[in-house]
């Protein structure tokens, strides 16, 4: 049954894969992954693989045009004009997102079909909602599975017509179940998972809907993208539509949001710009333009030159052909998603845009209670959780087996050993209310789900980080940690070169560009509210989401405690649950007076038989389990309560770090100061520490600290500081000193003074590049890629070309 709805739940990936493949010309997958390789690799990768992105979209975008003519084709766009996504045709861009809804509602149909699956595997005859319903209200009020005859523990079997010696005998056998203890947990979990599963893909149908079938949001989606590259002209609106609705259609828009959720905005931004000088190119030439071929792709190997020149040749001979064949990157890729996976979320070096307190969580929490999780398991599952012994019981070989199993299954019942043994069938029933203990058998569930709690913000906070910034911070992390363990000065400082190269394009692509009355009042909101005016144009988003992801963390570990509680059946105040743990610690003694971890317990065994009265059976258990639950359980509690404690003091550490306006300056200064850059040092003094402390007294200038202070506020902004606190928490300050510098050079020699970035209210921005020649030109002057400006080599006659075409563009 289960390897059954594993097989479901795959199908329609595989029809997705197929039909791409088949009916596109091209491997979508395989320009995703290309596309998200672009965003982490090297610059001279980077931009072979953003072109082999932009010329296979652009073959495959080319290919698909309509060239028919005739009437029944009229007919036909007349009909895309009124119904639009509904008219099915690979010629008029919709058959590609047109079967990605089908697929979607493919997903929605398998995810109910399963829960109707397992509502008739498990003979449920209501319907689906009461189904779940009737799970939940069986587990909050604690009754047992037997009643709900779903997944009973004990039940009956009758044998009837058993011949032997010419008569008949009928015999009526009672069984314990101990698979349903698995069982239950497993199908519980499943209904639930999917029926979230289902619940999120149908509403990802009518998001998806609103992206693709409304013209404004298409051409939104594109203009976001060419306001970011300063390539969108007012004068250039019907030509953008044109773009977006001739040229990218439905299908294209498609693939440019995959590739935007895939691989992040800067890529797709690049994309995108590629396109669209094509495009505009074409439209202002007298001939059209044909696809052109793809740019090399350079293999996972760098020094594999012989297979990539092999490889760029079979591409310029056969351009179209190789469309459909498999690159040696998407050969390699297949074989290590798993191993790729576990190094991009850094389990193995803990590094990340997080901090120490952060990895408290999910980093040794989540060690020690898997760790918990393994020996509470093979403890339960390998060995006897359990042993049991009856004074009077019934003759049999199997019964003292069955008698533990019993136990086992349906808990026990601990007594003092000052209190007396009830005498009577109510006495028990009484006293099994108020006491009886049936946690046991959901101890490693209980561990294996806090593991995964713990690991939940993680995940959160690195999608959200990912899909809303478009770059992985992590990944620049994790290369600035990698610049302290190069073994060559060159090799590090690449690494800080590429990390500053990188924060520098962030920080670009997120500019605020946006004029109106409506940007002006959210960047007075900005001034008087601060990170808690959430934007991403205005440099507050990343750390109003990091704030969220430190507030799950503190309620995932306040629950978690709550959860301890429940599970032991404690009904005094959370507190002092802890305060009684530790007093039975201090004062040494029995945990059967606490009554929470009782090594020696009581079981009362109903057994039936034909035709005469129930019997009823008491005996008394070892529970040897119990030996590692006490100390698991107290030790996870007062660990969870520090790291609650921690998490909660440094929520108020990073409001002072990033609350204000001078502290968040003075680790902008602190690190200028450690290594001045080089236009404020002397170049006649000698190189001794009177240089240090005249480029120390430089950064005290009035005009400096002005020009620092607007670097802080305009470039970096909040979000910017948050990243230099993270860089400094996880590589040091020797290499977040370097990174501080490029980044410093990089607003003298190409951003500061600008006026759409000092002032962007009073910056006409669609009218600054009124076509692609311009832009271009002052690109090649001051170009965020070129390692030369990185490094100090700073041109002279190319600030003046970028200052006169910049000053021209601004009086127009």
């Amino acid at each position: 049954m289960l390897g059954l709805q594993c097989m479901l739940f795959y199908i329609p990936r595989i029809v997705w894969q197929l039909i791409c493949c088949n009916r596109t010309g091209t491997d979508i997958e395989h320009l995703v992954v290309v596309a998200h390789q672009a965003s982490n690799a090297a610059p001279a990768d980077r931009s072979k693989l953003v072109s082999h992105v932009t010329a296979s979209l652009k073959g495959m975008l080319y290919q698909h045009r309509e060239y028919r003519h005739g009437r029944v084709l009229e007919a036909k766009k007349r009909l895309f004009d009124a119904c639009g996504l509904l008219v099915v045709s690979k010629r008029l861009g919709t058959w590609l997102a047109f079967t990605y809804f089908v697929i979607k509602l493919l997903y929605l149909t398998n995810s109910v079909g399963q829960l109707y699956l397992m509502q008739r595997f498990l003979g449920f005859n209501a319907t689906l909602t009461n189904f779940g319903a009737k799970l939940a209200d069986y587990m909050l009020s604690g009754r047992n599975w037997e009643q709900t005859r779903i997944f009973p523990r004990i039940s009956f079997c009758y044998f009837a017509d058993l011949r032997q010696l010419g008569s008949t005998n009928r015999y009526v056998a009672q069984c314990v179940l101990p698979v349903n203890m698995l069982n239950e947990k497993l199908y519980i979990f499943l209904w639930y998972w999917t029926a979230m599963v289902a619940i999120l893909t149908a509403f990802s149908i009518p998001l998806w809907l609103m992206r693709l079938t409304f013209a404004k949001s298409r051409v939104r989606f594109i203009k976001k993208f060419l306001r970011i590259n300063e390539q969108f002209h007012r004068s250039d609106k019907q030509l953008v539509k044109d773009f977006t609705e001739n040229f990218l259609h439905h299908d294209g828009i498609f693939i440019l949001r995959m590739i935007s959720m895939n691989a992040g905005d800067v890529i797709t931004s690049e994309v995108v710009s590629e396109l669209w000088k094509g495009f505009y190119a074409e439209h202002n030439s007298t001939e059209p333009v044909g696809p052109e071929p793809s740019a090399p792709l350079p293999l996972a190997d760098h020094n594999e030159d012989k297979a990539l020149e092999k490889n760029h040749m079979a591409r310029m001979n056969y351009p179209t052909a190789y469309l459909f064949s498999y690159s040696p990157i998407h050969t390699k890729m297949s074989g290590v998603d798993f191993i790729s996976l576990y190094n991009k979320y850094q389990l193995r070096k803990f590094v990340g845009v997080d901090d120490w307190v952060d990895r408290l969580s999910y980093v040794y929490s989540v060690i020690i209670l898997l760790g918990f999780t393994v020996l509470v398991t093979s403890k339960t599952y390998l060995f006897s959780p359990i042993a049991c012994h009856m004074p009077t019981a019934p003759q049999g070989a199997n019964f003292k087996k069955y008698v533990e199993s019993v136990c086992w299954v349906l808990g026990t019942v601990p007594i003092r050993e000052n209190e007396s043994i009830p005498q009577n069938g109510r006495t028990w029933e009484e006293l099994s209310e108020k006491r009886r203990i049936n946690y046991y058998q959901w101890v490693p569930f209980v561990l294996g789900l806090q593991c995964i709690m713990f690991y939940i913000p993680r995940l959160v906070w690195q999608s959200i980080s990912f899909n809303r910034l478009g770059t992985d911070l992590n990944l620049l992390v994790s290369k600035a940690n990698q610049a302290l363990l190069e073994d060559t000065e060159e090799k590090s400082r690449r690494c800080i070169e590429h990390v500053a190269r990188s924060l520098e394009r962030l920080l670009f692509v997120h500019r605020d560009y946006r004029k109106g009355v409506f940007s002006d009042v959210r960047r007075q909101m900005t001034s008087y509210f601060g990170f808690f005016f959430v934007s991403k144009r205005l440099g507050t988003w990343t750390v109003f989401a990091y704030f969220c992801i430190k507030l799950l963390y503190l309620s995932n570990a306040f629950l978690q405690l709550y959860t301890m509680r429940i599970l032991l059946n404690y009904d005094t105040s959370l507190f002092l649950f802890g305060a009684k743990l530790l007093r039975a610690l201090l004062t040494e003694s029995g945990w059967n007076d606490t009554l929470f971890f009782p090594r020696k317990a009581y079981c009362v065994i109903s057994l039936r038989h034909l035709g005469t009265v129930q019997n009823t059976f008491a005996g008394i258990c070892a529970l040897p389990i119990n030996m590692f639950n006490e100390k698991i359980f107290t030790f996870l509690y007062f660990w969870i309560s520090i790291v609650m404690t921690l998490t909660l003091l440094s929520i108020p550490a990073w409001f002072i770090r990033l609350g204000t306006q001078r502290w968040r300056t003075a680790i902008v200064y602190k690190y200028l100061r450690i290594h001045p850059p080089d236009h404020m040092r002397d170049e006649e003094s000698p190189k001794n520490s009177c240089e240090s402390s005249n480029a120390s007294s430089k950064l005290d200038d009035p005009g400096v600290r002005s020009n620092v202070d607007k670097f802080v506020a305009k470039f970096l902004r909040v979000d910017g500081v948050f990243l230099i606190h993270i860089l400094t928490a996880n590589a040091g300050d020797v290499v977040t000193t370097e990174i501080v510098n490029l980044l410093w050079r990089a607003w003298v020699q190409r951003y500061a003074g600008r006026l759409e970035w000092e002032h962007p209210s009073l910056c006409e921005s669609d009218g600054v590049w009124n076509h692609p020649e311009t832009k271009a030109q002052t690109l090649s002057a001051s170009s965020f890629d070129e390692e030369s400006d990185l490094r100090g080599r700073h041109d002279p006659a190319k600030s003046s070309k970028a200052h006169v075409i910049q000053s021209s563009a601004s009086r127009q």
